[in-house]
């Protein structure tokens, strides 16, 4: 028995010898331990560095190189660069070849390690992240007249940052609350009546976020909030004109008009409409007079009239001195008065980010 035991030794070591020798480059052989398909990297995370602009990924080191994979949005997995023998990597093109300025998403990231036997499956994701602050929303309190924001949470964020725009993209904006970490919305309420926001008016908002005393998202989108609604209730006071009054509202609260960017690639107006009664028989004039100053340039500014089923064509308002922009109307009927509307509206195409106010007069000697 002992004789049979130590054949049977013998044959399981030549077996062994055979499976793990092969043929060296010089003809001799050469011993090669088995190499299974390495594991998945573990802890992976995506962290935005501001500079340069990037983010930056790092992963447990359990292989010799590693293939990373990027999803924008929640999308498939894209394969990014070529694989690297680090443990960490900068991705400047974080939103991809053709980036959406007016819609960034978030960005996620996996890592497959690799290996001579094989690759790894793709590791569990990363936590998402994005330069700014995303899914940023600005609804009217109907109640209050108040603007109520709110806004996705930032994976890195420590807190938030939120600014005013008192007048279009380009304006100097106004930081006018902080929250913490976790707080996700906030309400600008109206303030007093000399200061902003003024009812009425458009006002943009920019949400940033803060990580280590330091502020990133200030290139994030705009959100567009308008204080008072399009129904125009300063527009003219409810104080509705009549013929040889001389202005169509109260002077302590213009009209204003405006055609905005609204920050997402898209645009935004706001339409004045007046009434006027006619005496049977006689013409209505109307005067609109620009400031100085106005932002609106020749031809953004459009005027026309509205009686019973008569439209009149719409007719440019220009900038320059008083009295240029004279627009009459003679109603239909030779008995009665007659209710006559007209309207001022800005060219939507303008997009001038621009707010202007002006003057009104009716009569039937201008």
């Amino acid at each position: 028995m002992g004789s049979l035991s130590l054949r049977v030794s013998a044959f399981t070591l030549l077996a062994l010898v055979v499976l793990t020798s092969c043929p060296s480059p010089s003809g001799g052989t050469s011993t090669v331990s088995a190499d299974p398909a390495p594991a998945s990297p573990a802890w992976v995370k995506a962290e935005y560095v501001k500079t340069p602009d990037s983010v930056r990924i790092t992963w447990e080191p359990v292989a010799l190189s590693f293939q990373l994979y990027r999803s924008l949005g929640g999308g498939s997995w894209e394969k990014v660069g070529s694989p690297v023998a680090t443990s960490s990597y900068s991705d400047p093109d974080y939103y991809g070849p053709t980036p959406d300025a007016f819609h960034p998403k978030l960005v996620q990231y996996a890592v497959q390690s690799l290996g001579t036997q094989g690759a790894s499956a793709l590791s569990v994701a990363s936590n998402p992240t994005s330069p700014v602050v995303l899914n940023a929303e600005a609804t009217l309190f109907s109640q209050t007249g108040g603007i109520h924001l709110k806004w996705a949470p930032h994976s890195e964020a420590e807190g938030y940052r939120i600014y005013r725009y008192p007048n279009g993209t380009g304006s100097t904006p106004v930081l006018v609350n902080e929250t913490a970490q976790g707080v996700l919305a906030w309400d600008d309420l109206p303030p007093t009546v000399s200061a902003d926001p003024k009812p009425n008016l458009p006002y943009y908002y920019r949400v940033t976020w803060k990580k280590g005393g330091e502020e990133y998202g200030t290139s994030g989108p705009f959100i567009l909030g308008a204080y008072g609604t399009s129904e125009d209730l300063y527009e003219p006071n409810e104080d509705w004109s009549v013929l040889h009054q001389a202005s169509v509202f109260n002077d302590s609260q213009p009209p204003l008009i405006y055609s905005f960017d609204d920050g997402n690639g898209g645009s935004v107006k706001d339409t004045d409409w007046y009434e006027a009664i006619v005496p049977a028989g006689q013409t209505m004039t109307v005067k609109v007079t620009l400031p100085v100053d106005t932002p609106f340039t020749a031809g953004e500014l459009r005027f026309r009239f509205f009686s019973k089923d008569i439209e009149s064509p719409q007719q440019a308002v220009n900038p320059g001195p008083s009295g240029t922009n004279l627009f009459t109307f003679t109603p239909d009927t030779a008995t009665g008065g007659q209710i006559v509307y007209f309207q001022i509206e800005p060219e939507l195409a303008s997009h001038r980010n621009a707010i202007g106010s002006y003057s009104v007069t009716v009569g039937n000697d201008l």
